[in-house]
């Protein structure tokens, strides 16, 4: 019986041995079955693994390859990573630092504001925009446009040398100091003054006139200032009085004639005047300097000489010979500097000659504008003594 039994085991051990080896070769001969398991394989995987954007747009077969891929991605940018913080540090700890004498306190934190800087100068047209009557809007390009012109209708500064056979500085100034007369006898404003002296000198700067028509030029010539600058301007029948009736009303209006051809009714002309007001605001002078640089101003009209300056610079430099005369603290500011366009040395020649004629106005022949701000209505200026450093 055990035989038997042995016998009987061998046998099924045997048939067991041949079914393992069937399957086996089944197994290595279908590569159908073996693809089929590596799919269930990977899919078992992907649905272990975090999913990502877009993860499952992907090509199942080539999963395992780009995994692959991307893990040898990552540990070459964390090798790179590593590099470049090797490099960052290798240079500075060869770098020796001191540690001695070091002010290791750390200092409050101060806050930083941008400013502009301020003008130096004044705004002497603030105080005067809600005057319609001062345009303070437009005073600065209206200024500015005065000072561009302002040698546009200036007459020659040699004309008597040149033109003149018969007439002399001595006579022009005569004939001036006599215009003063008449222009203070009708009240006119001293604009009118200014522009008929204007008047004269270029005619004189292109016709020659002799001595007996130099009068009626004159007049001529303010009666035309008139009628551009006053309200009420006198009539022809009022110069013919003036003049003793040395002249003709048509004398007057022949003369008028020519003299309106020879300016081409240019009657609209820059004057010291003009700038005179402004200048004196922006030395923010009191009424004492006002009245000085007005009279300095008309002074010069007398002299021939002066026909060299330009009008803002005679009206600088008066006022700037009247801070002097007052001993004012500062002469030449820097509000002055900006709004007259001129340095302080720029004025000095024509200051030199303005206290000239200041000096000698009483010993003068023509004293008319002497006489004029002698009065005590005008703060007699014209008798001031001059401080002894003048």
């Amino acid at each position: 019986m055990n035989v038997l039994r042995n016998q009987l085991n061998r046998h099924l051990s045997e048939i067991e041995n041949y079914q393992v080896g069937i399957k086996l070769k089944s197994t290595k001969s279908n590569p159908i079955l073996n693809q089929n398991q590596n799919q269930n394989q990977n899919q078992k995987l992907k649905q272990n693994r975090t999913k990502r954007p877009f993860a499952n747009v992907t090509n199942n077969i080539n999963v395992q390859q780009s995994e692959n891929i991307e893990i040898k991605n990552r540990k070459i940018y964390q090798k790179k990573t590593v590099d470049k913080i090797k490099l960052k540090q290798n240079p500075l700890s060869s770098i020796p630092i001191p540690t001695e004498n070091i002010n290791m306190e750390i200092s409050p934190v101060t806050k930083f504001t941008f400013q502009q800087p301020k003008p130096q100068y004044k705004d002497i047209d603030k105080d005067y925009k809600d005057d319609p009557q001062m345009v303070s809007e437009y005073a600065p390009e209206i200024f500015e446009h005065l000072k561009n012109t302002e040698t546009d209708y200036v007459p020659s500064i040699d004309y008597m040398e040149k033109i003149q056979k018969s007439i002399t500085p001595k006579m022009r100034k005569i004939l001036v100091d006599w215009l003063v007369e008449v222009s203070q006898e009708y009240k006119f404003h001293s604009e009118t003054l200014y522009l008929a002296v204007n008047y004269v000198d270029r005619f004189l700067s292109k016709f020659s006139v002799s001595k007996s028509q130099l009068q009626l030029l004159g007049a001529s010539c303010l009666l035309i200032a008139a009628k551009y600058e006053e309200i009420y301007p006198p009539s022809v029948d009022d110069f013919v009085y003036i003049s003793m009736n040395t002249y003709t009303r048509d004398n007057f209006l022949v003369c008028e004639t020519k003299v309106c051809n020879a300016l081409k009714f240019d009657f609209t002309v820059v004057t010291p005047k003009h700038f005179l007001r402004r200048f004196i605001r922006a030395g923010d002078s009191d009424v004492m300097t006002m009245l000085i640089s007005n009279y300095l101003c008309e002074l010069q009209l007398l002299e021939y000489s002066f026909l060299k300056y330009k009008p803002s610079i005679i009206s600088a430099s008066a006022v700037a010979l009247s801070r002097a005369i007052l001993q004012k603290r500062d002469i030449w500011d820097e509000t002055l500097q900006h709004y007259t366009g001129f340095q302080f040395d720029d004025l000095v020649d024509c200051m030199k000659d303005l206290l000239n004629i200041y000096k000698n106005a009483d010993k003068s022949s023509c004293k008319a504008v002497y006489e004029k701000y002698s009065n005590p209505n005008l703060c007699s200026v014209s008798k001031l003594k001059l401080p002894d450093n003048l």
